[in-house]
């Protein structure tokens, strides 16, 4: 159990019975949705060292998510321990409560370890990809929310709807586009983040955010090669639009992963055809020891 401080998940003295961490736990619902990320983690540990009965344990309770879906109104929310939402009218703009420095909107899409899982809960891909297109172009009211100034201006700096890319929570979310059937609007999107995001601004710099640029550069150099760990855990990566027209990473066993798009530009971002090798590949992620 959680006692403070660092040390462990909060609530799961109640949560590994309901299934979700309640409201009783201050941000339940985040709680919950970040643990099956955790869990999806471990559960790909426990395969490795051939615990079987642990991997299909952790893999059922890593989809935990679903518990705090609401069907009819499609958002993520906070549960009480007797299974009531905890909010009764959900502003998905509004900061703070069941949702850790975020709102309703930035964890709309917090499943990037079983895209399908999600796109069953909103109806379809072209549902998934309406609700991400949604949440990139709905306006952000600067003037509403429980959070500090930070967090509103950091979301109107952006300019790209609700994205709030100055905190980890959302930093998945261009990315989830694929589980949609659209990496046109991955590479759409990524590229947008490139060029609005990394320009300055009155806190932090170059970057937007204040005490996460480590994750913000992190993401920055993913996505300028053209790819990213979205199902963090499982070893995939997954390709967006690289930024450069030739990019080398020097690997640690001693050779070279070359990375070219010669036909690049600010203006031609959209990824038309991939070879690895010299040969078609036509999937839109890639084990990373396949590339290594």
């Amino acid at each position: 159990t959680y006692a403070g401080g660092m040390g462990g998940r909060k609530g799961m003295d109640t949560g590994i019975f309901l299934g979700y961490i309640p409201n009783t736990t201050s941000n339940g619902m985040s709680w919950t949705l970040d643990g099956c990320l955790n869990d999806l983690g471990i559960a790909q540990m426990a395969k490795a060292v051939g615990d079987n009965d642990g991997y299909t344990y952790l893999m059922n309770r890593a989809l935990a998510y679903t518990y705090l879906f609401d069907t009819e109104s499609e958002w993520f929310r906070g549960r009480t321990v007797d299974g009531a939402w905890s909010v009764k009218n959900l502003n998905p703009t509004a900061f703070g409560g069941d949702y850790e420095e975020t709102n309703a909107w930035n964890m709309a899409f917090s499943a990037p370890h079983d895209g399908q899982g999600l796109v069953n809960l909103y109806g379809s891909r072209e549902d998934l990809a309406a609700k991400l297109d949604a949440f990139f172009t709905t306006p952000y009211p600067s003037t509403t929310g429980m959070g500090g100034p930070t967090m509103i201006n950091e979301i109107v700096q952006v300019k790209m709807g609700n994205y709030q890319h100055n905190n980890e929570p959302s930093l998945h979310i261009p990315y989830m586009y694929l589980y949609a059937g659209r990496p046109d609007r991955t590479q759409e999107t990524v590229r947008q983040v490139l060029r609005q995001c990394y320009t300055g601004s009155q806190i932090g710099g170059a970057y937007i955010g204040d005490d996460d640029n480590g994750a913000q550069a992190a993401w920055y150099i993913f996505s300028a090669m053209g790819m990213y760990p979205l199902n963090v855990g499982s070893g995939e990566l997954v390709f967006g639009s690289p930024l450069f027209t030739k990019v080398t990473i020097h690997l640690e066993n001693g050779k070279d992963l070359v990375i070219s798009a010669p036909d690049n530009s600010s203006q031609n971002i959209y990824v038309a055809g991939l070879t690895i090798n010299g040969k078609p590949y036509n999937k839109t992620s890639i084990l990373q020891t396949e590339l290594t």
